[in-house]
Parts: C-alpha cells; structure tokens; sequence
C-alpha cells in the first residue's frame, strides 16, 4: 500500500513570472509574490501589475534582483 506524507500544509509551487522591473499578467484573481531569497511580500491580485517595490508597497530585499513569482497548484 501507497503511504501519503503526512503534512499540516501543503506549500505552493511558484513559477517566475517577471524579472525585478517589469510588467506582468495573471488570469483571474492569483497570489502573486516579489522578492528574492527567502525574503517575499505577496499578494492576491488579477490583471497586469509590476514588478516593482511601488506596486507591491515595500522592498523585501533591498539592494539584490528580485523576481515576480505566482502560486500554482490548487487555489
């Protein structure tokens, strides 16, 4: 018999969307994280938005290239 993991949450997958700078577009209403490193500030948005500091409304990581991530899997 198959065994499950057992896990309290099951964390998302996240694929790069957009580099630090640039824009992006999510279908629907997604959670959509900036940063680099272990250092994030997410949030739930649909439509473009940009990869800046300004548009998630604070730099998680100052001073190093920070990318643009979107959760995938269920959600």
């Amino acid at each position: 018999t198959l065994k499950t993991a057992a896990t309290t949450s099951i964390s998302p997958l996240w694929l790069t969307i957009a580099k630090d700078s640039a824009a992006f577009t999510v279908s629907g209403t997604r959670t959509v994280r900036y940063g680099a490193g272990s250092a994030w500030v997410a949030k739930s948005m649909s439509g473009t938005g940009q990869c800046t500091a300004a548009f998630f409304g604070k730099d998680p990581a100052a001073g190093v290239a920070k990318v643009c991530q979107v959760a995938q899997g269920t959600g």
